[in-house]
């Protein structure tokens, strides 16, 4: 199964409605692999281990597809030290469950609608002792994920495992500005509970209704912003030509009518 470029959209609850499937994937749509064999080796590991995240490196781009960031997936580092300590490390992304894991879990936490719930699984599948901050998380998120995140980790038992190779991270802040909606969920005392539903699929939307429109609209303009001003520059270059062929008419008219009456 896939999700969008945030994770939000990605409807587990509709896993239970489907009887036969044996692994789930959670994979953003903004990164291609390096490994091209990675679901033949995903598919290895999710055999022996509870949670596998598909990627050993993860080499982010900026917008000019130039190298942002370069970094070890948290699962990786888990394998080859004792704690996670202060290097960089990638939390989510894309990562996998066999179906028996699913079913003890009972659902993998999707309800952070502005996104990082890839980070709050990859938490779930580390010891407890492998701690950090959820920095991006607020108190109406931790009340609800983090009693998920402790089930989930009596059921994985640290059992987990990656992929090799290199996940490429494509920059898609001009689609999806996730980390401006995010603030802006937070700044309107968002809950769970109130302002969050599922349709018949299960997919978690909005339901308070001024914070939908709030965030759409942002989202619209973040990304139409750039061609309505260029749009409006080319409209507004027009009239202005238009106006000074006007001024040019009109001035040509009084100079003609002077000339007669001298």
């Amino acid at each position: 199964m896939m999700t969008d470029i945030s994770g939000k959209a990605c409807s587990m609850p509709l896993l239970k409605k489907i009887p036969d499937w044996e692994y789930m994937s959670w994979i953003d749509t903004h990164q291609p692999f390096e490994n091209n064999y990675w679901w033949e080796e995903a598919i290895v590991r999710l055999e022996k281990y509870a949670s596998v995240q598909f990627f050993q490196y993860l080499q982010a781009f900026d917008p000019t597809n130039q190298t942002k960031n370069f970094a070890p997936s948290a699962l990786y580092v888990a394998n080859i030290q004792s704690e996670l300590g202060r290097l960089p490390f990638v939390l989510g992304n894309a990562f996998g469950i066999r179906k028996d894991y699913y079913d003890k879990i009972g659902y993998v936490f999707d309800e952070c609608i502005g996104g990082c719930c890839d980070c709050a699984y990859v938490k779930a599948s580390l010891p407890a002792n492998f701690s950090f901050d959820f920095w991006f998380m607020w108190q109406s998120y931790t009340e609800k994920m983090m009693p998920w995140v402790h089930h989930t980790q009596s059921v994985f038992q640290g059992s987990r495992h990656i992929v090799r190779g290199i996940l490429y991270h494509v920059w898609h802040e001009e689609t999806f500005p996730y980390m401006n909606i995010m603030s802006m969920i937070r700044d309107s005392d968002f809950s769970i509970q109130n302002d969050l539903k599922r349709d018949a699929n299960g997919t978690v939307m909005l339901a308070n209704k001024s914070l939908k429109w709030k965030v759409e609209s942002f989202v619209f303009l973040w990304c139409f912003w750039t061609p309505i001003m260029t749009i409006l520059i080319i409209l507004g270059s027009i009239l202005a030509f238009n106006l000074y062929k006007l001024y040019l008419r009109w001035k040509n008219k009084r100079n003609t009518h002077q000339n007669i009456q001298e």
